[in-house]
């Protein structure tokens, strides 16, 4: 109560997006039996040496076992070309059923010689061409493909026999470079996300939402997600939280039935602050560093008077957010609403605010807010192909995964300073 009204008396307006999972309910003579997901990959999936594991390993806790059960049949030191080669692959596909679930990650261990040592690399890219290689260590001839390829090969295998196939972005290594986390967005990622598109599986970008937790984390905390001298397999800690990162990717694929067997989440109530106001630097981010909250700020170039430093943040201060750890969203350059704007004027106002991240260092944003939460389905459509994985809107209600989208998520909001304000912030906890 002291925090919220500490907030409502310095004017500032809080916005409460409540996110309240409900887990569906079987229907009569409905198939209860639980469908198996198959996790295949490397050692950053399933990892057996003491002290180390993989995500796949913590997978299972977040999935209600009634409905699901995990699998884990990703093994250590493969890439996408040997975990074929080796017939790892022919003996999940011979269990999979219709109904189930294959979930892949691969690329740690696609690079290297093509015919020697361990002849693992796979070709670069997501093309179709191939080499014909002589194997130094057994002088079997192999044909090699593309990474993309196998990928592909996999989700039409998995296709093939009724189930689900979903591919995410190999997870990050321990490796930063000027503060950041350094990515594979123009390698691995980009090409298991073109497999995923061409062969109609689903996709997260593990690479990205796990690195961001990283950064969120700082490079010192994160050291202990990892073991020791080591930037690739994670410790127990480490493989929860690139797990969890999964079950959140699962959760925004909008289409995907195994969004629907993971359990609840606990209540969760997000923070959000609009329109770039200077108080957001000079008093909101104080306070809920000071009392360890995160939250997201959408930020604008507000009109008329951006300019004016005693109304708005410069885009300096809102680049001290995002090194306090607070998420930057867009809200439009122009706070122009998105019914009032053809398609080519959102997306030149969406690169604008992206532009300006990336000038002052800011991580491209991946969550939007409707200004006066106007949304509509053609806006959402364009956040979606440009990469934006949540999108806030109005309602004054809890989020309903089973009947809302990740780009119209409902919010609660309030401004002012007296107590109906304070019962409205308190109303919506109590949701």
């Amino acid at each position: 109560m002291r925090v919220v009204r500490r907030f409502l008396h310095s004017s500032l307006r809080i916005l409460v997006l409540a996110l309240i999972a409900s887990a569906p309910c079987a229907s009569p003579g409905q198939d209860l039996a639980p469908r198996t997901v198959f996790l295949i990959g490397d050692s950053t999936v399933k990892n057996d040496t003491p002290g180390q594991l993989g995500w796949g390993s913590r997978l299972a806790s977040h999935f209600d076992d009634s409905k699901v059960r995990v699998e884990n049949r990703a093994r250590g030191g493969r890439s996408s070309r040997t975990y074929l080669r080796e017939g790892l692959w022919d003996e999940v596909l011979a269990k999979v059923q219709p109904g189930d679930f294959v979930i892949m990650q691969f690329g740690h261990n696609d690079n290297g010689p093509l015919d020697e040592g361990k002849a693992r690399a796979s070709l670069k890219g997501n093309g179709d061409d191939t080499r014909e290689v002589t194997l130094k260590e057994t002088g079997a001839m192999e044909k090699v493909h593309s990474y993309g390829r196998y990928l592909r090969r996999y989700i039409s295998d998995a296709k093939a026999k009724g189930a689900t196939p979903v591919v995410c972005s190999l997870v990050p290594r321990n490796i930063w470079d000027g503060g950041k986390v350094v990515r594979a967005s123009e390698s691995y990622c980009r090409w298991a996300r073109e497999a995923a598109e061409q062969a109609g599986a689903f996709f997260i970008d593990l690479n990205e939402s796990a690195a961001r937790k990283y950064e969120a984390l700082g490079q010192e905390k994160v050291q202990t997600l990892f073991t020791s001298a080591d930037h690739t397999h994670t410790s127990p800690a480490g493989a929860a939280l690139n797990a969890k990162c999964v079950a959140e990717g699962i959760r925004s694929l909008q289409g995907c039935a195994l969004a629907e067997s993971l359990r609840p989440p606990s209540k969760l109530v997000v923070l959000t602050f609009d329109d770039a106001s200077v108080s957001h630097a000079t008093h909101v981010a104080p306070l809920l560093k000071n009392y360890g909250f995160g939250a997201t700020f959408f930020v604008c170039e507000f009109p008329p008077d951006f300019d004016d430093n005693s109304k708005y943040m410069k885009w300096e201060q809102i680049a001290e957010l995002n090194r306090m750890g607070f998420e930057i969203g867009s809200h439009t350059r122009s706070h122009k609403h998105v019914d009032k704007m053809k398609s080519d004027e959102m997306q030149a106002e969406l690169e604008y605010i992206e532009k300006k991240c990336a000038e002052h260092d800011i991580p491209r944003p991946v969550t939007f807010a409707y200004p006066a939460y106007v949304s509509t389905p053609e806006s959402a459509q364009l956040l979606a192909q440009r990469g934006y994985i949540l999108a806030r809107a109005g309602g004054g209600r809890p989020f309903d995964p089973k009947a809302d989208n990740s780009w119209q998520v409902p919010s609660y909001s309030t401004s002012g300073s007296d107590e109906k304000a304070a019962e409205r912030v308190l109303a919506a906890l109590r949701k």
